[in-house]
């Protein structure tokens, strides 16, 4: 029953999607510049069905995908910075081919539990400056420390959280994001 609303600039849309798919009718969505989807239940790769969105800045999917693999294909996603993945159960696989996500500064990796090795393609996004782990699998933590460092050791900020630490991880982001959007008054230090 949704129309186009071609002026649409935030989505938040929380709940199963019929059928397991992105709905046509997002392609209608040219001007939104943040999107948030949770629990979607989708079936398929949603990426390709959210990549014509040219003005997306923010990326948020919480449990909505049920699939193994995510593909990122260059060119898509020019203006995104803020890209978050929670929750996604199945998926073991980012593929993040070279010339997308080009403007991506933040990366939030939370609850993708067989998730075992780091994207290799994060190598490619010059631009990122943090990335946060939360919840992450022993084995990814151990390969982002060890064989797979190579991958993100241009991130000057990477932060992990275990799953005890997910309040204090909420906290941080929140006030990055808050200071990020509105200034700061004084400066953020986590206790190490």
């Amino acid at each position: 029953m949704l129309r186009p609303l071609p002026n649409l600039k935030l989505l938040w849309l929380s709940g199963k999607l019929d059928g397991g798919v992105v709905p046509s009718l997002f392609s209608k969505f040219v001007k939104l510049m943040q999107l948030k989807m949770d629990w979607s239940g989708l079936k398929e790769d949603p990426i390709s069905s959210l990549s014509h969105m040219l003005n997306l800045v923010n990326l948020c999917l919480t449990g909505a995908y049920d699939g193994e693999q995510l593909t990122f294909c260059a060119g898509w996603f020019p203006k995104l910075r803020s890209l978050q993945l929670v929750d996604m159960e199945h998926l073991n696989l980012i593929e993040i081919e070279d010339g997308t996500l080009m403007s991506l500064h933040s990366l939030e990796l939370t609850g993708l539990r067989n998730l075992k090795a780091v994207p290799e393609g994060i190598k490619y996004i010059r631009t990122l400056d943090q990335m946060f782990l939360t919840d992450m699998s022993n084995e990814f933590i151990e390969r982002l420390l060890g064989s797979d460092h190579h991958i993100v050791q241009h991130i000057p900020d990477i932060r992990n959280f275990g799953s005890s630490d997910s309040q204090e991880a909420n906290n941080f982001i929140s006030l990055e994001y808050l200071a990020n959007k509105y200034g700061t008054g004084a400066k953020y230090a986590p206790a190490e």
